[in-house]
């Protein structure tokens, strides 16, 4: 039976080798790993503040208005005015956002199974 230093040494290894994976796909995609998880977290809960999206992702919200730009310009995203607080701007994922989403999902089930063949 392996030890308990055996088996988290090849969870590690798993973990970069799934993290690495997923990188190179993205990067294919036109995305960082940052951008997937800010579309991630627009799709489990669309329409959030800057400042939501920065503490769901644990970065500053002044990152979030970087990234929520440069994806505006791409046509992921979009801000629109809260119904209820015009001073708030509220971060809505694309439905090319969510196509490019689908699209990713698909791509890492096809390429799950090469992680076994390492």
């Amino acid at each position: 039976m392996p030890s308990e230093r055996d088996l988290t040494g090849k969870l590690i290894y798993a973990a970069r080798l799934c993290r690495s994976l997923r990188a190179g796909m993205l990067v294919d995609h036109g995305l960082t790993a940052d951008q997937d998880m800010l579309l991630k977290s627009l799709s489990r809960n669309d329409g959030q503040t800057r400042g939501a999206l920065a503490a769901d992702l644990g970065v500053r919200p002044p990152t979030i208005t970087k990234m929520v730009t440069r994806m505006e310009a791409q046509g992921l995203v979009k801000r629109e005015t809260s119904g209820f607080d015009n001073r708030l701007a509220l971060v809505h994922v694309t439905p090319a956002g969510e196509a490019l989403l689908a699209r990713i999902d698909e791509d890492g089930d096809i390429s799950a199974p090469a992680i076994g063949t390492e």
